[in-house]
């Protein structure tokens, strides 16, 4: 991975909020893309802050693709002193037509991130930073999840395509005779 880009900007005085993003080395969206279009929950699509099509929250926690790329993060551990991150959620959206995503956060995880799939869209806002994130095939965003963040409503005439995830951190008790996870 490369084109690390790390943004610290101190909000309220109180806590440091953090944001990321990188690009992938050769990746091919297109798989990914696929798996959301075969699994679009109806049920879900335009009932939470995603104004769009999604899947259902689970969809990619356990993707090959979506592991690999996982995997190659682990520097970010020692930078964030998460040393026990879990994926935890992991879904896709797609729009064709327009684009909406309602201003929210995804606290109580320990990291939040988007994986752009496709570009040229609206971009994802941040408001605490007052930065928005440009949406290129491959970039991928890390965030502190107290972050509120948005995608203001857009016409689009291509498709739009993310996956998102959130992660959180576990303390494992190890015995002789079992392993349990605690959060």
């Amino acid at each position: 991975m490369n084109n690390k880009h790390i943004v610290f900007k101190e909000v309220k005085k109180i806590t440091n909020l953090f944001l990321h993003e990188e690009m992938l080395k050769d990746f091919n969206p297109k798989p990914l893309i696929e798996k959301i279009k075969l699994n679009v929950n109806k049920e879900l699509s335009y009932k939470t802050n995603v104004r769009n099509q999604m899947t259902d929250w689970q969809c990619f926690s356990k993707d090959h693709t979506m592991s690999s790329i996982f995997a190659n993060m682990h520097y970010l551990v020692g930078i964030l002193k998460l040393p026990n991150l879990q994926l935890e959620s992991c879904w896709g959206t797609w729009s064709s037509k327009s684009v909406e995503t309602f201003q929210h956060k995804h606290s109580p995880s320990s990291i939040s991130g988007i994986l752009y799939l496709t570009e040229g869209g609206p971009g994802t806002y941040f408001p605490e930073l007052n930065l928005t994130v440009k949406e290129e095939v491959g970039k991928f965003v890390i965030f502190d999840p107290m972050l509120y963040h948005e995608v203001p409503k857009y016409k689009y005439t291509k498709e739009r395509v993310v996956v998102a995830f959130n992660c959180d951190e576990h303390q494992f008790l190890m015995n002789s005779k079992t392993t349990k996870i605690l959060k």
